[in-house]
């Protein structure tokens, strides 16, 4: 049809009325040129009338009955596109939904578990460290001027006894403690005048949603806690949403005996609870409608006792998941071993004997740092820099040594030193 189409346009060339030609390629037979000045004459307008319906067509790709090509095909590919994003995300939904076992997900690791501890060999580690000692350094200048008041003391040895009561004063701290870090942060890096856009709640295992650890305890919800959040606040959904979620944080016994200075390590009960959580906060944001400012495959779950705790970072693309319904943890075992970055930060002391929490000793400040970086996920980069604000240390130094009479001369930003080579004389 079409090269029919294209010898009765070039027979037509031929005999053609002044003002009107027409080139057509040989190869392909689309339309190369054409040009129509003037009306032709009567015994060609039948001719030409066809002659601009076949060339307002490319012969290669033959109208659809009902619109252009063009406007067919756009139409075509949105329609597919919506159907296939559709069924992408209820296909996740559903894994999702059915992704509600720590346990199940655990004891499917074994293997990757034993293969990354015998790799390890004789490290104290068998993962990197989510933070560098010099990033904390500079965060701890950085924080210099900045307060932060744990007001609910975490009780001494929290499971050394059975009480309810003591458990439960664990959970109150344990919300205090996280509300006072992420509101100095704010206060300190993004705005003193506006509200944290924060808060901070207790996860119910039974039904994985959020509540007031005082709330959930009144209600006799205690047994049945198994976390604790700093969710974006959302009056819309008071029992939290699972993409709204910074971080998390796991009251977990024993968390101590692997601390620093320690020959045992972490136990995958503990890491596999953790990778658990994680995987389902990257899941859930996966499916947000949340603008993220930075990148939301990164999540960070903290790990802490009575006394001691830590940060376990999980990051990862989760698109590289394969999303099969019916096997949703061999899925996310293999996901993990492929596509899946996991770093453990050295476990340390967090409160001391008193229930108060050491804000400028390591195993606060790693917490601190992963709050950090939680709220610069969901806030975007922080209005004064960390930076900026360490840059704050060295005229603070200069002003405590005005203030005591020392000088500066023998004495750089940080407090160190400067030792000169002197000339020995005999």
């Amino acid at each position: 049809m079409i090269k029919k189409l294209a010898k009765e346009l070039k027979n037509l060339d031929k005999s053609m009325p002044k003002g009107i030609s027409v080139g057509v390629n040989d190869d392909d037979f689309s339309v190369s040129e054409a040009d129509i000045e003037v009306p032709a004459v009567t015994a060609y307008k039948n001719n030409v009338s066809r002659m601009k319906q076949l060339l307002s067509r490319d012969f290669r790709h033959p109208p659809l009955k009902g619109g252009s090509p063009d406007q067919e095909s756009i139409g075509s590919e949105t329609k597919r596109s919506s159907v296939s994003s559709s069924s992408r995300s209820h296909n996740r939904k559903e894994f999702l939904s059915r992704f509600v076992d720590s346990q199940t997900l655990t004891a499917r690791l074994e293997d990757w578990f034993e293969l990354i501890s015998e790799k390890s060999g004789q490290k104290k580690s068998a993962f990197d460290v989510p933070f560098e000692l010099i990033e904390l350094q500079k965060f701890d200048y950085a924080l210099e001027g900045v307060s932060f008041q744990q007001l609910v003391r975490m009780p001494n040895a929290v499971y050394a006894s059975t009480s309810d009561a003591v458990e439960a004063t664990a959970y109150l701290a344990i919300e205090d403690f996280l509300h006072a870090g992420a509101k100095g942060l704010w206060e300190a890096f993004w705005s003193q005048d506006d509200p944290m856009p924060f808060s901070v709640s207790c996860l119910y295992n039974e039904n994985l949603k959020f509540y007031q650890a005082e709330k959930a305890i009144g209600n006799g919800k205690l047994g049945g806690l198994c976390a604790t959040g700093v969710l974006l606040n959302n009056p819309r959904h008071p029992h939290g949403k699972w993409d709204h979620i910074l971080e998390l944080a796991l009251l977990r016994p024993g968390i101590g005996s692997v601390a620093v200075g320690s020959d045992q390590q972490l136990t995958l009960s503990v890491l596999g609870e953790a990778l658990f959580y994680a995987i389902r906060i990257l899941l859930s944001r996966s499916l947000s409608r949340l603008n993220f400012s930075e990148s939301p495959n990164c999540a960070y779950v903290l790990l802490v006792d009575s006394q001691y705790g830590g940060v376990v970072k999980v990051e990862g693309d989760v698109d590289k998941l394969e999303f099969d319904v019916n096997n949703v943890y061999n899925c996310s075992v293999d996901w993990i071993k492929k596509h899946c970055k996991v770093s453990v930060s050295p476990i340390d002391r967090i409160w001391n004997k008193l229930g108060n929490a050491n804000w400028g000793d390591i195993g606060a400040l790693q917490v601190l740092f992963a709050t950090f970086h939680c709220i610069v996920q969901y806030s975007g980069m922080p209005k004064h820099s960390i930076e900026d604000l360490a840059a704050d240390h060295g005229p603070r130094l200069q002003t405590r040594r005005v203030a005591r009479q020392l000088g500066d001369s023998r004495v750089n930003g940080h407090g160190l030193f400067r030792f000169q080579r002197r000339k020995c004389f005999s």
